[in-house]
């Protein structure tokens, strides 16, 4: 799609945009391609005394470009090539450049953009998150006033399926957006009212700071769905430097640099206000979103971490990223004695220690690792044993590994990870990745404060669970 006037940019497609650049009141031509699988802004033109230099080779953070009446905000730029040459050599030098940049996300104002960039919050147009919903009876109440239209126009609370405040951070919540066809001669009228995830911001952001927000909304949902979330849309609340609002720019980025969802069922489906609920699944507890937003970014990064090791292809590093972050999500500090009371022992011992060994550099080394070895009373395995005994038995016992196989998983991490010589067949260095795996969605859930019976009731909804509990076939 190339150089005609578009409102708003979908994700599926494909975008060729010829625009104007400028760097230190010097304007080049560039070539803003969008596709599912790259962007890449190409930048050319002249370089001489009279336009002075190019633009700078190198990352940049930001960089505005536009066409026509529509602006650009590239964010996340990174120099991949580039090249110079002469043109004309007298009786002045002029010479032409091309620096090409691949670029992480673009922000598209289809009507323009002031000068100052005021973001209020996002909203997510994606087929997992209306799989998520369900069929409710917010959407029956919506057909029935169907052929009243002011009726919808003056209830827009009847347009949510949802809202929750978050503390210091904002709101989330999925609405329906409300839109009428009317066609005489087609004979066809209608409403449509697709649903969309809007996460409102507490004050106003910046682009880098929307977008990050953005990208650990994703996180945050990427983990509650199982999968990638396929999405259509992404917009970005808006207002002009003057305050009033305007027309809300799209964002664009590579969304093939995720893997596809491949048609994985929703892990833990919202289950609110079900028009028919056959399942018996649990409501998805809201209380959740404000319980991660409330995690410090280190536990928070835990999250990140699960979703990226889980789009990794080769089964041992799975393994081993998974294991990384249950270790990390369950270590228990534990003292064989007293810390205060080993350290001033160790301060009166010192003496004694360097007039018996004559090294007072090594006595002075072991004492000062002695504060951590007192600390290690609970290792890797128990921790990890810790986590398994906390599930009832009514469900590990169905599992085909158990707790006295931690030490065995336990030990191929670390053949793994310091490149020993190791035999383990395919079938259970997946099965072992599988359990590995559901302890720590488990755990993951935990920190959302979901209860441990509900998230066992949607685990076997997870395609991976099957490697954890053999299917039972009856006979």
């Amino acid at each position: 799609m190339e150089d005609m006037h578009i409102d708003e940019l979908f994700l599926d497609n494909s975008y060729t945009f010829h625009v104007n650049v400028e760097y230190e009141s010097s304007h080049y031509a560039a070539v803003l391609s969008l596709t599912p699988r790259r962007i890449e802004l190409k930048i050319m033109g002249e370089i001489s005394e009279d336009r002075g230099l190019r633009p700078p080779w190198g990352n940049l953070e930001t960089l505005r470009c536009r066409d026509l009446n529509t602006s650009f905000l590239l964010v996340g730029l990174k120099a991949i090539s580039g090249w110079t040459s002469t043109v004309e050599r007298q009786p002045k030098h002029i010479g032409f450049f091309e620096n090409v940049y691949e670029v992480q996300h673009v922000i598209y104002f289809a009507k323009g953009a002031g000068s100052k960039l005021a973001f209020y919050g996002v909203d997510i147009r994606s087929m997992t998150i209306s799989n998520w919903v369900g069929y409710t009876s917010t959407q029956d109440k919506i057909m029935e006033v169907e052929h009243n239209r002011a009726a919808l126009l003056e209830q827009p609370d009847l347009l949510k399926e949802f809202l929750v405040s978050i503390p210091n951070i904002g709101s989330i919540g999925v609405g329906y957006n409300l839109s009428f066809s009317y066609s005489l001669t087609e004979y066809k009228a209608g409403i449509a009212f697709p649903p969309s995830l809007t996460f409102g911001f507490a004050s106003e952001c910046g682009p880098a700071k929307a977008i990050e927000l953005m990208e650990e909304l994703y996180i945050l949902f990427a983990f509650i769905t199982g999968g990638e979330l396929t999405i259509e849309k992404i917009t970005f609340l808006y207002r002009t430097s003057g305050g009033r609002w305007a027309s809300t720019p799209t964002v664009y980025y590579p969304r093939d640099k995720y893997p596809k969802r491949e048609g994985r069922s929703v892990l833990f489906p919202l289950s609110l206000n079900l028009r028919s609920d056959q399942s018996e699944l649990p409501e998805f507890p809201l209380a959740a979103f404000a319980k991660y937003f409330a995690l410090d970014i280190r536990e928070r990064r835990y999250f990140e971490k699960y979703v990226r090791y889980r789009r990794l292809n080769n089964i041992e590093e799975r393994f081993l990223g998974y294991f990384r972050v249950l270790e990390s999500l369950c270590f228990k500090e534990r003292f064989y004695f007293d810390q205060q009371a080993l350290q001033k022992l160790s301060d009166k011992a010192k003496p004694y220690l360097v007039k018996y060994f004559g090294d007072a550099k090594t006595v002075g080394s072991f004492l000062k690792r002695l504060p951590k070895f007192n600390a290690s009373r609970y290792n890797t395995e128990k921790c990890i044993r810790d986590v398994f005994e906390a599930i009832p038995g009514d469900i590990t016992k169905r599992w085909g590994l158990q707790k006295k196989d931690i030490g065995s998983i336990c030990k191929l991490r670390n053949d793994i990870s310091h490149a020993n010589d190791y035999e383990v067949d395919d079938f259970l260095i997946q099965e072992m990745t599988g359990f590995i795996e559901i302890l720590l969605i488990i755990s993951l859930f935990d920190k959302l404060g979901v209860d441990l019976r509900k998230s066992e009731s949607i685990l076997h909804r997870y395609n991976e669970y099957s490697l954890v509990e053999p299917p039972r076939f009856e006979l």
